[in-house]
């Protein structure tokens, strides 16, 4: 971690190094490695393992500018154990705040006395608490900071860098059931704290769990959508979302889409195209799931127009660098690049997959969300909620088929939305019955409420002065 300038800092934060590659010191008078010069000393290092590029990572550093030693070397231990870049991001950012909350309170992170409530873990769960009763924060996100902290303390006792005298929590094992991902059901052991937050498990109906708290968008927000993407007139962001509407598929799959898919499928049962997506195909899935992606014919021939247009072939001759087995992407930007590189190209960067389809997000964001708002359809969605969106309307439109039984329907939604998740497919399930009995529910009291107030009030009714 050498040539980090220490400078004072406002308060502890943490920064992103965009070339980090680890090292060790060499001695100064040798010839191996590079010289670095700080105002404090001028060594050399050398990398510790040369096969490996340097990545941007995250660090944290304390008000006097200088490097959190304990909290940085958790976070190398955490990538070098398969821990992302991103994931990384986040710990550095909420250890950083931990670190400006022992600043303000004069505390020390070793600070384990043996009265509880002055333990630093305890004292900075009750500050978040406080956080979360003001509204300042929300329990979820109370849960990930103290979730770092907890996370930091255990490597340090695991490393043996660090053993409180006192015991930083209280903890306990228990079975939690996990879905699996769609595989047989399975109970896991786990280790639970009397300082975690604990979030209820609250049913809300306006929303399905599937790899995320997703938003089936109404019939009226479908169509205000579809007219405010047509009125910006980009053929690309427009296309993406009615591929994504038509197929169900994730902003990975839509965007890793390659041209010569679309030229050279045929047309199959239903007027549709059968896209085999998935690893070895150059197209992305969420696990690397192999499944056949289903496209109907009509959009099929919208997407060969668009490829053999004017705005397509310029972007296609801005086009630079490896792809997979030559397959030219569908979805390009205005200087030839793709939106969402995939995993499967030459060369590709694992520490910025995660980040990709950032462009995307940001026309949501900048572009579609104004015209909403202007419209006064100031709702709120993001692309993964098409996904939930072609869901509810294909479950819905095949529940109304009586021949159909639960279960056929449950294993044809499994197809097209390519994974076997069980708790996915529930979701979608207990939606559309949570919400027609909420509908009833509502009808029914509003008629017996009309009723009261029927007794009471006329059409002449004048409101008495105060």
């Amino acid at each position: 971690m050498a040539g980090i300038l220490v400078m004072p800092l406002p308060r502890a934060q943490s920064v992103l190094v965009k070339s980090f590659r680890l090292t060790e010191t060499q001695p100064l008078c040798g010839m191996e490695g590079t010289v670095v010069s700080t105002p404090l000393a001028t060594y050399r290092v050398s990398p510790t393992d040369s096969a490996t590029p340097a990545v941007s990572f995250p660090l944290v550093r304390t008000a006097d500018g200088a490097i959190w030693q304990e909290a940085c070397l958790f976070l190398i231990y955490k990538f070098q154990n398969n821990c992302k870049v991103k994931t990384c991001v986040g710990l550095a950012k909420d250890l950083a705040l931990y670190r400006r909350y022992l600043d303000a309170e004069g505390l020390d992170f070793r600070h384990f006395p043996s009265e509880q409530n002055r333990r630093v873990t305890y004292s900075y769960r009750g500050h978040l608490r406080l956080e979360v009763e003001a509204g300042q924060i929300s329990i979820k996100t109370a849960r990930r900071k103290l979730s770092a902290v907890i996370q930091f303390y255990k490597w340090l006792a695991q490393e043996g860098l660090f053993v409180p005298e006192n015991s930083p929590w209280k903890a306990k094992r228990i079975l939690i059931s996990v879905d699996n991902d769609g595989r047989k059901p399975a109970r896991r052991l786990v280790e639970s704290t009397d300082i975690a937050f604990k979030i209820p498990n609250v049913a809300d109906i306006t929303i399905v769990t599937d790899g995320g708290r997703l938003r089936p968008l109404s019939d009226e927000e479908l169509d205000t959508l579809i007219k405010s993407l047509y009125s910006l007139q980009n053929a690309e962001m427009l296309l993406a979302h009615l591929v994504a509407l038509s197929t169900g598929a994730r902003i990975q799959t839509v965007l890793t889409l390659r041209q010569e898919d679309i030229v050279n499928c045929s047309k199959g049962l239903n007027n549709c195209a059968y896209l085999p997506v998935g690893p070895g195909t150059g197209i992305d899935t969420k696990y690397g799931v192999s499944y056949t992606l289903v496209m109907d014919w009509f959009l099929v021939e919208r997407l060969r127009i668009y490829i053999s247009s004017e705005r397509y072939k310029d972007r296609l001759y801005k086009s630079e660098g490896e792809r997979f087995k030559g397959k030219e992407y569908l979805f390009l930007t205005n200087r030839g690049g793709p939106y969402f590189k995939s995993l499967q190209d030459p060369g590709y960067d694992l520490a910025r997959y995660h980040g990709e389809g950032a462009a995307v997000r940001q026309f949501i964001q900048d572009r579609i969300r104004p015209i909403l708002a202007s419209h006064g359809k100031g709702f709120s969605y993001t692309f993964h909620d098409l996904r939930a969106t072609f869901a509810m309307n294909l479950f819905n439109s095949l529940s109304e088929r009586r021949e159909l039984q639960p279960s056929q329907i449950r294993e044809y939604l499994r197809f097209r939305l390519g994974h076997a998740s069980h708790k996915a497919l529930d979701s979608y399930t207990s939606f559309n019955e949570l919400n027609k009995i909420s509908m009833l529910a509502q009808e029914n009291w509003e008629g017996r409420l009309r009723s009261f107030l029927s007794r009471e009030f006329k059409n002449d009714y004048d409101y008495p002065a105060d």
